[in-house]
């Protein structure tokens, strides 16, 4: 073998192991339910503990499960509305996961947030835990694994593929949800793994650090933007979130503000028929995909 040939492989090599360090290749993910005996069977919201695989390392990963009684008087598929909590309950199990702000907490009792007294007069027009027709999954950020770096958003949608093979579900009508911390972070992991829901509902949380590139991102998932009119400081970000999805033309798209109420709105949205009947008419396209953003709104590290 000649001396240039030997050069120029080396050279390949070389460029394929700068290439590999650079992009790096993902590693194998796996979440593991209970078996099927130890699985909740019956109406309520109940605490579950799956195993996470991340290459090498296993970890335990505590959801809550939210089952309506509607779920058992029917046999067709039912869409899954995975919520993201508020900052303060990170952790591996405990009860805290049953008692979180935001979507989840509607799923235990019939209660408004009485931190925001705007939204008490709408907070039972619509009562969750009994007439939901969706399956509720509330999962706790483990420790050392937030849920908005990856591969945490890709073991997410993983842990609705495991649901799926355990109960009804339609995997085409997967919505994504948070409120406050939960609410940036539906954001984060959503523009990682866009094409795994079929609309998303950020709730008084922050922005990205890039709102025409996460909308790019987000091009082909509807998006249901929400705050409260009297929220000091996270409403800014939401309207700057808001402008650029509507500077780009999203195509379904809802800023909603609550008139006077205050960083503690939610109740004033998940309890709005008029919400249900948006979010839970959105399916999943096909093959949903990016839109490329443009050089100027390409993410600074």
């Amino acid at each position: 073998m000649s001396r240039s040939i030997i050069i120029a492989l080396l050279v390949c090599c070389l460029s394929a192991c700068v290439l590999a360090a650079e992009t790096g290749k993902a590693e194998a993910i796996s979440v593991r339910l209970p078996g099927a005996t130890r699985l909740p069977a019956s109406p309520g919201f109940h605490s579950v503990d799956a195993t996470v695989q991340i290459g090498q390392e296993h970890f335990t990963m505590t959801f809550g499960l939210f089952l309506p009684p509607g779920y058992f008087a029917s046999r067709e598929p039912f869409p899954v509305v995975m919520a993201i909590h508020n900052r303060g309950i990170e952790g591996v199990g405990g009860g805290e996961v049953l008692g979180c702000e935001g979507m989840a907490h509607l799923w235990i009792q019939d209660a408004w947030d009485e931190r925001d007294p705007a939204t008490r007069p709408q907070a039972n027009s619509l009562t969750l835990r009994k007439s939901a027709k969706f399956i509720g999954v509330a999962p706790q950020c483990p420790k050392e694994h937030p849920l908005e770096v990856a591969p945490m958003p890709q073991v997410l949608a993983e842990l609705v593929n495991q649901l799926g093979r355990a109960y009804r579900v339609d995997q085409n009508r997967v919505y994504l949800t948070g409120f406050s911390w939960g609410g940036t972070h539906t954001w984060l992991i959503a523009e990682q793994t866009p094409g795994r829901w079929a609309a998303i509902v950020p709730v008084s949380g922050k922005g990205t650090e890039d709102p025409a590139e996460t909308e790019a991102r987000l091009a082909n998932v509807p998006v249901y933007l929400a705050s409260g009119s009297a929220d000091p400081y996270f409403s800014g970000f939401c309207q700057e979130m808001s402008k650029a999805f509507i500077a780009a033309g999203h195509r379904d798209f809802v800023y909603r503000v609550l008139p006077e109420g205050n960083h503690f709105c939610y109740c004033g949205v998940y309890t709005d028929p008029a919400f249900w009947d948006w979010l839970l008419s959105k399916r999943r396209k096909a093959h949903p995909a990016s839109r490329p953003a443009s050089a100027s709104t390409t993410r600074k590290s």
